[in-house]
């Protein structure tokens, strides 16, 4: 028995929530410390043509690690090199195949960061065309974008060794690399931001620092499994192949994710100043939510299935996605409704410094509050997309994704122009859910069906709360108006007096209504 095989993780929903609550600390960490980061940069670069034109640089590696480092590749490896382990155990290579995927990983990873910085103009002029207009923006973007391909080597790397991790039961130490790669950003920009001509490059610096941190600091972890660091190459291995083949189906979904992302961006790009940058902001405060309750929640969740279903467990199966719907809904619902009634309260008092200005705070509010609408339905997907993969279900997240992308785009083309930055926001956001929507209907259709009464009890227990919390702010709203004081500490301080009341209204009651529930139903 090898050591990753003595200790068999619990397939329960309570030790699904409890990997999920370690990976959740790690991720609100890491959102922490990304919070540092944004405010920095909206601090030493606001909504301007620097930022701009950065955010745009920064758009093409940084959708490929999410392709790449957060998706395909982790749902394709992981499986496959469980299977594989568990068949060679007794092999005189056991780690054979983590080598052959690393070792030619590099190889493809490396020869697109090549093409990427040969190929930047052509880029840039792609996603961001209404950047030719200004003197100087364009060229910068393509500067800063040649600075940052390097970055998927790294980041590709990484995520491999986080699966490699994952695969042993190791979730929490891969859970922090974030945390490390936003320390580097912001080492990096209080070093040099205020030195360089342009803070940009001290960002731009700052995102291969991280990407290299994420790297090198998996090391002891996977040492401490016995991974041997020796590379090796073959493309024909039947595992590096299966890989591939499993990874194409979500390279599909999640790439269609990216587009959407894309095209909000090139949209964004012909608004005008500040259009590009305040989508980012927006866009980091609802990924705050996302982060800390649906992507670690996601982590685990594949791993669970994917037992459950190998074993035809499928009461086990379909409570497993059951409860995740519940415990989803009763954090995002909640996320939802604050953020969308302290939109203004919240930039101002996270952003609203240096070079971000009044009109920095109008077009980022805008965006968020839309934004936040989408937040259960982002969310969601995180629980449906696991369950149809478990059962190598690899389409029909595709499909749905794709129409995402159709109601998407016909959202621009009827919001961008009369809302701007707040119509784009909203479009992801109608198109989020109609994504979800689709998949709760193939899923309900299936042999394993959600349990629709367990679910309705979860959520009649949520309303109530609910209630109280859209009162209490709105109480809380009138006697603590914004703008906050000017310094810092003082403003996140009573940004807290208006949000701890309002939770603790909200989660006391719903931690006695879903307990007693359990309890009645046994669950």
């Amino acid at each position: 028995m090898t050591n990753s095989e003595k200790h068999t993780p619990s397939t329960s929903p309570a030790a699904l929530k409890r990997s999920a609550a370690g990976i959740a600390v790690m991720t609100a960490l890491s959102r922490i410390a990304g919070y540092v980061r944004d405010q920095l940069q909206a601090r030493f670069m606001g909504t301007a043509h620097e930022a701009d034109a950065f955010f745009i640089a920064f758009l093409i590696p940084n959708m490929l690690r999410r392709l790449v480092g957060e998706g395909a590749l982790t749902a394709a490896f992981i499986p496959v090199y469980a299977r594989w382990r568990q068949k060679n155990n007794n092999d005189h290579d056991p780690w054979y195949l983590a080598r052959v995927v690393l070792g030619d990983l590099i190889i493809l990873l490396g020869t697109l960061t090549l093409l990427g910085i040969i190929l930047a103009p052509f880029i840039i002029q792609i996603l961001a065309p209404g950047f030719l207009t200004v003197p100087g923006k364009y060229e910068l973007a393509v500067r800063l974008n040649r600075w940052m391909w390097p970055f998927i080597l790294l980041i590709g790397i990484a995520a491999l060794e986080m699966a490699i991790l994952n695969s042993h039961r190791v979730f929490v130490w891969p859970a922090a690399m974030p945390i490390f790669f936003n320390l580097s950003i912001i080492a990096m920009a209080l070093m040099f931001a205020r030195k360089w001509a342009m803070a940009s490059y001290a960002f731009a610096g700052g995102v291969l620092l991280g990407g290299m941190a994420q790297l090198v600091l998996q090391w002891p972890a996977l040492r401490r499994i016995r991974f041997p660091f020796r590379l090796a190459i073959n493309f024909k291995h039947p595992g590096v192949r299966e890989i591939f083949r499993l990874m194409i189906p979500g390279i599909f979904a999640l790439g269609i994710a990216q587009v959407n992302m894309a095209v909000g961006q090139i949209v964004a790009s012909l608004l005008g100043e500040g259009a590009v940058a305040s989508l980012y902001y927006a866009g980091r405060v609802q990924e705050l939510t996302l982060g800390v309750i649906a992507v670690a929640y996601a982590t685990v969740l594949l791993p669970h299935l994917s037992d459950q279903a190998a074993r035809n467990e499928w009461d086990a199966y379909r409570h497993t996605v059951t409860d995740g719907i519940t415990w989803i809904l009763t954090w995002t619902l909640p996320a939802m409704t604050g953020l969308m009634l302290l939109t203004e309260p919240i930039v101002h008092a996270l952003f609203e410094y240096g070079r971000f200005n009044l009109d920095s705070r109008t077009l980022t509010t805008s965006a968020l509050f839309w934004y936040a609408l989408g937040i259960p339905a982002y969310s969601l997907v995180k629980v449906f997309v696991p369950a149809f993969y478990a059962v190598k279900n690899m389409w029909t997240p595709i499909f749905a994704a794709a129409l995402s992308m159709a109601v998407y785009i016909t959202g621009l083309s009827f919001f961008a122009i009369p809302m701007g930055v707040a119509g784009i926001a909203l479009s992801n956001s109608i198109a989020a859910w109609t994504q979800v929507t689709y998949l709760a209907i193939v899923f309900s259709f299936r042999r394993t069906p959600p349990d629709f009464r367990h679910l309705a009890r979860g959520i009649l227990s949520i309303l109530p709360p609910l209630a109280l919390l859209i009162g209490g702010i709105g109480f809380l709203n009138h006697y603590l108006p914004y703008p906050f004081p000017s310094h810092f500490p003082m403003r996140i301080a009573r940004l807290l007096t208006l949000i701890i009341p309002a939770a603790a209204l909200y989660l006391i009651p719903v931690f006695f209504l879903q307990s007693r529930t359990r309890r009645t139903t046994g669950t």
